[in-house]
């Protein structure tokens, strides 16, 4: 856009002040996750929310502030997500599998954008307190729930006896990471499939 076209949109926008919080933090996370927080201007991120300049400002201070809330939603939906999947299966050895397939089992589109969490970790390494932290408690809550159903699914004989519950969680935090960067590379569902199926096989009882 050339200067006048800036002018005329802030002026415009400026008396939008109405918006929906959840929803422009769902724009923002499309935002994020197509071109990562560094690519990203806070004037990407109003224009595709639909606000002004100054209602961004007053809303989210700026791009730092509203990408690590994001960051949160984001991963709390993701958390919430697996949290479902496995509430839904008839044992936990299923759960495991059902929340590995929810990556392959996503909409094209979906699978295009990268993993705000993986991304985050690409992109900020430990460097962002903030980032880190919020990713910590993500993958920490993540790795509960996994551990759980491994230690679950061994009491129940379905998963070998011989494997330790964490180190196991860590593994399967791992593969849905690399599942995840997978997807965004293109890689097709069935062979994300095929590469669950490895996975889960390792697990079970013979």
């Amino acid at each position: 856009m050339d200067t006048s076209v800036h002018i005329y949109y802030d002026l415009f926008m400026a008396r939008q002040k109405e918006f929906e919080r959840d929803e422009a933090l769902r724009t923002a996370i499309h935002v994020f996750q197509r071109q990562g927080f560094g690519a990203t201007t806070t004037d990407d991120l109003r224009y595709a929310i639909g606000i002004g300049r100054q209602s961004f400002y007053d809303t989210f201070k700026g791009k730092e502030e509203i990408y690590l809330e994001a960051l949160q939603v984001y991963t709390s939906d993701r958390f919430a997500m697996f949290l479902e999947e496995s509430r839904k299966s008839k044992s936990p050895l299923e759960a495991i599998q059902r929340i590995l397939l929810k990556i392959p089992r996503e909409d094209k589109k979906q699978r295009a954008l990268s993993c705000l969490g993986v991304s985050s970790v690409c992109e900020f390494g430990e460097s962002n307190k903030q980032v880190s932290r919020i990713n910590k408690s993500a993958a920490s809550a993540l790795l509960a729930l996994l551990a759980t159903l491994v230690a679950e699914g061994q009491k129940k004989g379905e998963i070998k006896s011989s494997l330790q519950a964490s180190p196991i969680a860590q593994y399967l935090l791992t593969v849905i990471g690399g599942l995840r960067i997978n997807a965004r590379g293109g890689t097709t569902p069935e062979l994300m499939t095929q590469i669950i199926e490895v996975a889960v096989s390792g697990l079970k009882t013979e």
